[in-house]
């Protein structure tokens, strides 16, 4: 394996882990922020399960991205809204 070949794998590994630590400290304590924000469980669970269904429903999308501009674009299209809809989610919660 090249030099370039192992930077490129190195990191894919730190940005892999570091975006699936972010997600777990998130996610281990989203249904108490939307409890807290006045839900009750049906309301929160609700919340979650259109959260997710809404992932199931762009993961199609992402690899037609990846396949038509590259890994890269669509990776960092991806970081971009998640960016993006946090700060809406912080901005929403005041």
């Amino acid at each position: 394996m090249t030099e370039g070949a192992r930077r490129v794998r190195r990191t894919y590994l730190l940005l892999t882990l570091l975006s699936t630590l972010a997600a777990s400290l998130i996610w281990g304590i989203n249904t108490l922020f939307l409890l807290d924000a006045g839900l009750n469980n049906t309301e929160a669970f609700a919340a979650n399960a259109f959260f997710t269904a809404g992932q199931v429903i762009f993961e199609v999308p992402t690899g037609v991205i990846a396949d038509t501009w590259g890994r890269r674009a669509s990776y960092l299209l991806g970081a971009f809204t998640l960016l993006v809809s946090t700060a809406l989610y912080l901005l929403m919660w005041n």
